[in-house]
C-alpha cells in the first residue's frame, strides 16, 4: 500500500534535483525501498557540495557532513540555519521509516518540532535513547534501510529485540546502530561476534565481527556468575530459539536451555558454555575440530579410504548418485558419481551411507520446475541401478538465495522433485539453512543436509539449525590421508543412513528410467 507521504518525498525529490544530472530520479511508487533511499543519499551528498554522486553513504559523505555539522544538527544549527533542504532529506528519511515529521500538503525546509519528537521516539526505539540531536551516526542511520520498529508480521520477536537494544545502547562504538525490528539476520549475527570480541579486549578497529583463530583462543568457559560474558551468552541462546533468561546472571534457565542446544546440535553435553558452543552459538559451522562421525566426499570408497575413514572414527559416508555427463564416461573417469560395486564395499567395511544429487545447482537458473522434474528421475535411475533401497536422497541447492529466490525458483523446483520421485524414496534438501527451513515447511522435503560450511551464505548466518536435520556439513579437509578431500558432516541419529543396498537390480541400460 502507497504511504502518501513517502510518495511527497519521491515528489519532492524528482521536482529539487531532476534536472542535476548527478541525482537522476527516484520511482514515485509511494513504497519505500533502497531506489528511495538512494536519492535521498545522493540529494544529500549534492548539498554538501559532492558532484561525483553515488548510492552509499562512503567515507567522502561522511567526512563532508562531519565538516559542515562537527557537533551534528542541533539547536545551535537550526539558530544559524532555520531552514535548509537537508532538513527536507531528514523529513523524507523519517517518513520512510514510519515516523511522524511534518503532516501537510509538501515538504519543507523546516525543522519543527514534530521532526525533533520523532528523532526522540526512534532513538528510544533503538534502544540509546536521549535528545534528537542528529549526528553522523543517527545522519547514517536515517538514510539506510533499518528498521526500528518491531516487525512481527516478518517473524520479529520482542526478546530480540531487547538483545538489540541493548547492542546499541551499550556496545555502539563497536558494532555501530544495529536494527531493532526483532528478527536475528546477518547484520545482528555479525554484532554478536563484535561484541564478544570487545568481551574479549579487543579495541573497536580489531573487532571486525569475523570469527577468527584469534577469537577462538580468546574464549572463556563459562559456567555460572553475573558476566558481560553470561549476558552474551543467553542472548545467543536467546537468538537461536532457545528459552534463556534475558539478564547478565547465569540462572537454572541458562543450564537448561544450554543443555537442549548442545543435544540440538549433537556437540558434547557438558552443561557449560565451552569452546563447542560459543562457536555453534555464534557461527553456522561451529568448531571445525570437535568430533562427528559423518562425512561426504567425491572421491570412490576404496578398501584404502574405507579403511582409513574407520580409523578415524567415521561410520557415515555421504556419495553423489551421479554427475553431469556421466554416460558418456568411463567408470575410471568419474569425478564423483559412485561406481559399481561402491555401496556394497562401504557396507563390507562396517560403513553406512547417505545418497545425494548433485548436478547444476550453483546458478539460481538451474533450479526450475522442468529441472526438479529431470533431476527426480535421473535420482530415481541411479538410485535403482546401485542398488540403493528406499530412503532419503539429498538434492542440492549451492547457491545463496535470497528470500525471494526461495519463493520464485528453489520452492518450485522441490515441488516438481517431490511430485516426480516416489517408489518410496523421499526427498531431502542440501542448502544453507534458511533455504532447507522453508523448503521442508513448505512440505517439498523431509530432511536437512546443512552447508554450515558456507559461512558467508546469507542464508546461515543468523538463523537456527533447522529443526528437521539429519546431517550438517562444517568443515572441509584437503588432503586427507594425503589423496583425498573429506567434508566433516555432524549426524542428527534423526534419520538412519543405509546399511544394504537393495536386492532388485534393474537389468537395463544405466540411464533407461531417467530418459522415460
Amino acid at each position: 500500500m502507497a504511504d502518501p507521504m513517502v510518495l511527497r518525498t519521491q515528489q519532492w525529490l524528482n521536482k529539487t534535483y531532476g534536472n542535476n544530472s548527478n541525482f537522476g530520479s527516484v520511482k514515485e511508487s509511494g513504497s519505500t525501498g533502497w531506489d528511495t533511499i538512494y536519492g535521498l543519499i545522493r540529494a544529500l551528498q549534492i548539498e554538501l557540495g559532492i558532484t561525483s554522486t553515488a548510492n552509499n553513504f562512503g567515507p567522502g559523505t561522511q567526512s563532508r557532513f562531519k565538516a559542515k555539522y562537527p557537533n551534528g544538527i542541533n539547536d545551535t544549527v537550526l539558530a544559524q540555519a532555520p531552514t535548509s533542504n537537508i532538513y527536507s532529506i531528514v523529513q523524507g528519511a523519517l517518513w520512510c521509516k514510519g515516523y511522524p515529521a511534518v503532516y501537510g500538503k509538501k515538504v519543507t525546509q523546516d525543522f519543527t518540532e514534530g521532526m525533533k519528537s520523532s528523532i526522540r521516539t526512534m532513538k528510544k526505539d533503538m534502544g540509546i535513547g536521549g535528545e534528537w540531536m542528529i549526528d553522523l551516526d543517527i545522519m547514517m542511520t536515517l538514510l539506510s534501510m533499518k528498521q526500528f520498529k518491531l516487525l512481527s508480521v516478518y517473524g520479529g520477536k520482542e526478546p530480540i529485540r531487547s538483545i538489540q537494544q541493548t547492542i546499541n545502547r551499550s556496545y555502539r562504538g563497536y558494532t555501530d546502530i544495529v536494527p531493532t525490528d526483532g528478527l536475528y539476520g546477518r547484520e545482528m549475527n555479525t554484532a554478536m561476534i563484535q561484541v564478544l570480541q570487545k568481551i574479549e579486549g579487543y579495541t573497536p578497529s580489531q573487532a571486525t565481527g569475523y570469527f577468527g583463530n584469534g577469537t577462538r583462543s580468546n574464549l572463556k568457559t563459562i559456567s555460572s556468575g553475573t558476566s558481560e560474558w553470561v549476558w552474551l551468552a543467553n542472548a545467543a541462546l536467546v537468538c537461536n530459539g532457545y528459552d534463556a533468561p534475558s539478564s547478565n546472571t547465569w540462572t537454572e534457565g541458562t543450564y537448561r536451555a544450554v543443555h537442549k542446544f548442545q543435544v540440538d546440535y549433537v556437540l558434547p553435553v557438558s552443561h557449560v558454555v565451552d569452546k563447542n558452543t560459543w562457536m555453534s552459538l555464534l557461527t553456522s559451522k561451529g568448531n571445525p575440530d570437535r568430533p562427528c562421525i559423518a562425512c561426504d566426499t567425491r572421491f570412490e570408497i576404496t578398501d584404502e579410504l574405507a579403511n582409513r575413514l574407520r580409523a578415524d572414527g567415521y561410520k557415515i559416508v555421504g556419495r553423489y548418485l551421479s554427475e553431469p555427463e556421466q554416460d558418456s564416461k568411463n567408470e575410471s573417469d568419474y569425478f564423483k558419481a559412485l561406481r559399481t560395486g561402491e555401496l556394497e564395499r562401504i557396507i563390507t567395511h562396517g560403513l553406512k551411507y547417505f545418497p545425494i544429487l548433485q548436478e547444476y545447482s550453483t546458478r539460481l537458473e538451474h533450479f526450475s520446475s522442468q529441472n526438479g522434474t529431470q533431476h527426480a528421475k535421473k535420482a530415481l535411475a541411479a538410485a535403482k541401478r546401485l542398488g540403493v533401497p528406499p530412503t532419503i536422497i539429498y538434492f542440492a541447492v549451492d547457491y545463496d538465495a535470497t528470500d525471494p529466490e526461495v519463493s520464485s525458483n528453489i520452492i518450485p523446483y522441490f515441488k516438481a522433485v517431490s511430485d516426480n520421485l516416489g517408489n518410496g524414496y523421499s526427498v531431502g534438501i542440501y542448502a544453507s539453512r534458511n533455504i532447507c527451513t522453508r523448503v521442508i515447511n513448505a512440505g517439498f522435503a523431509e530432511a536437512a543436509f546443512v552447508s554450515d560450511m558456507s559461512t558467508g551464505f546469507s542464508g546461515n548466518l543468523g538463523f537456527p539449525i533447522p529443526k528437521d536435520w539429519v546431517f550438517d556439513q562444517f568443515h572441509e579437509i584437503s588432503g586427507y590421508g594425503s589423496k583425498w578431500d573429506l567434508d566433516r558432516v555432524a549426524y542428527s541419529g534423526a534419520y538412519p543412513a543405509c546399511s544394504s543396498t537393495s536386492s532388485i537390480q534393474e537389468n537395463k541400460d544405466r540411464f533407461a528410467l531417467w530418459a522415460e
